[in-house]
C-alpha cells in the first residue's frame, strides 16, 4: 500500500507537469485548454487523495491488525511459558518423604514387637524422631536450610497444599487463555470493517473524480 501510495504521488506530479505543455500540444485551438488542464488537475488531486487514504490504511494495518496479531502471538507464548514454569518449579519430594516415613514406621513397629529386654535404650525414640523430623527438605523446588526441625508430615501437607494452589493457578490461566482466544474474532471484525471503510472512501474519491472530468473537452 505504501508503494502504491508513492506511485500515486509520482503519477499526480507527472500530470501536473503535463499541463505545462498543454498550450503547445493543442496550439491549433487553445480555447479549451483551461477545461483540459482543470481535468488533469482534478485527476492529480484525486490521485493525491487516494495516496493519502492508502497511507492512512497502511498505518492502520501497522497500528491495528499487526498489533492485534502480536497480542495473539504473545498470548500463545505466555501459555507455553506457563507449562514450562510448571514443569520446572512445580516439583515436590512428597513420594520420597512418604516412603521414608513408611520405612521408619515399619522399623518402629518391628522394634516395638521385640521383647523389652532386647530393645536398646533410646532406639524406639530415635526412630520416632526420624519419622517426624527432617533437617533439610525441598519446598518450592528450592532447598531451604531449617534452623529448626520441620516435621516430614507437615512438609507433605504443605507441599500438597502448594500443589493444589499451582493447579488452581494453571486452571485460572487456562480459563483466561480460552477467553483471550476469542480476540481473534474481534481482530477479524475490526480488520474487515476497516477494509470496508477505506474501500468506500476510495470509491467516493474516484466517483467525485469521474464527475469532475466529465466536462473535459473531447474534440468532438
Amino acid at each position: 500500500m505504501e508503494r502504491m501510495a508513492a506511485e500515486h504521488l509520482r503519477f499526480a506530479t507527472a500530470l501536473q507537469q503535463v499541463t505545462e505543455a498543454s498550450t503547445d500540444t493543442y496550439a491549433v485551438d487553445t480555447n479549451e485548454i483551461p477545461m483540459l488542464n482543470e481535468g488533469l488537475y482534478s485527476t492529480a488531486r484525486h490521485l493525491e487523495q487516494s495516496r493519502s487514504l492508502l497511507e492512512d490504511e497502511a498505518k492502520g494495518w501497522e497500528e491495528g491488525v499487526l498489533e492485534d496479531l502480536k497480542r495473539q502471538r504473545d498470548t500463545l507464548v505466555s501459555m507455553r511459558d506457563l507449562f514450562d514454569r510448571r514443569d520446572k518449579y512445580a516439583k515436590d519430594n512428597i513420594p520420597y518423604l512418604e516412603k521414608r516415613i513408611s520405612n521408619n514406621e515399619q522399623k518402629l513397629q518391628g522394634i516395638r514387637s521385640k521383647a523389652p529386654e532386647l530393645i536398646k535404650p533410646g532406639e524406639a525414640e530415635k526412630v520416632e524422631d526420624a519419622i517426624f523430623r527432617v533437617r533439610w527438605f525441598y519446598l518450592s523446588n528450592i532447598c531451604f536450610h531449617a534452623d529448626f526441625d520441620v516435621q516430614d508430615k507437615e512438609s507433605i501437607v504443605q507441599q500438597h497444599a502448594r500443589g493444589v494452589f499451582i493447579k488452581e493457578c494453571v486452571r485460572d490461566e487456562l480459563l483466561y487463555f480460552q477467553q483471550s482466544q476469542y480476540h481473534i474474532s474481534r481482530l477479524h471484525q475490526d480488520w474487515s470493517q476497516e477494509r470496508v471503510k477505506y474501500a468506500e472512501l476510495q470509491a467516493e474519491n474516484w466517483r467525485t473524480l469521474s464527475e469532475e472530468v466529465e466536462g473535459m473537452p473531447t474534440g468532438e
